[in-house]
C-alpha cells in the first residue's frame, strides 16, 4: 500500500516479493487466498473512500496514509463471503488488473509516437492512431471498474443511495 498517492489510492500486489522502500507498507495476510478479494476491495472506490477518509490531503492533492491509520481501515472479510461472491470480486479484480496493464501499454506507445516527431509541434507517424488506443484503454479501465464498484457494492448490501454517496465522495 503506497504511503502517498495522487489521483487515488492504488493497492498493489507485490508478487515477486520485492524490497520496497519507506514509501510503501507491507500487508500480510494470514490467508493467501484473500489476496485478490483484498486487493479487489482496496482498488474499488470504496478503498478510495476509506484512503481518503482516513488519511491526509496535503497542497496538490497528495494522499499521505500513516501505517496506524492503514491499520484502522474497514476492510471486507473475505471469510464471511459465499463463493460466489469471492469469485466475482475475483474476476473484477482479474479484469481491472488487465486494462490496466493495456492502459500502461498504451501511454508508453502514445509517449513513443509522441516522441518519434522531429519536427516542433508536428505530430508523430502514428500518434492519432497510439492517442486512439490510449483513450480506448481509459475508457475500458473506467467500464472494468464501474464494474468492480458494482460487484464491491452488491456484496456489501449497498442500496442505490447509499452507492451514489460513495460515487459523490
Amino acid at each position: 500500500l503506497p504511503k502517498l498517492s495522487d489521483r487515488r489510492l492504488v493497492a498493489i500486489w507485490n508478487k515477486a516479493n520485492a524490497q520496497a522502500s519507506d514509501l510503501f507498507y507491507y500487508v500480510v495476510l494470514k490467508d493467501d487466498r484473500a489476496i485478490k478479494v483484498l486487493l479487489a476491495y482496496l482498488n474499488s472506490s470504496i478503498g478510495a473512500m476509506i484512503g481518503e477518509l482516513y488519511g491526509r490531503s496535503y497542497g496538490g492533492g497528495v494522499l499521505d496514509i500513516k501505517v496506524y491509520e492503514a491499520k484502522q481501515f474497514p476492510i471486507i472479510d473475505p471469510s464471511e463471503l459465499e463463493d460466489a461472491e469471492k469469485q466475482s470480486i475475483t474476476e473484477g479484480f482479474d479484469s481491472l488488473a488487465e486494462v490496466i496493464r493495456d492502459r500502461c501499454e498504451a501511454e508508453d506507445d502514445y509517449d513513443h509516437a509522441r516522441a518519434k516527431s522531429k519536427a516542433k509541434g508536428a505530430k508523430g507517424l502514428f500518434e492519432d492512431e497510439a492517442a486512439r488506443r490510449l483513450d480506448e484503454a481509459i475508457q475500458a479501465e473506467e467500464e472494468a471498474r464501474r464494474k468492480l464498484d458494482e460487484t464491491i457494492h452488491k456484496v456489501l448490501g449497498l442500496s442505490a443511495n447509499e452507492r451514489k454517496q460513495v460515487e459523490d465522495g
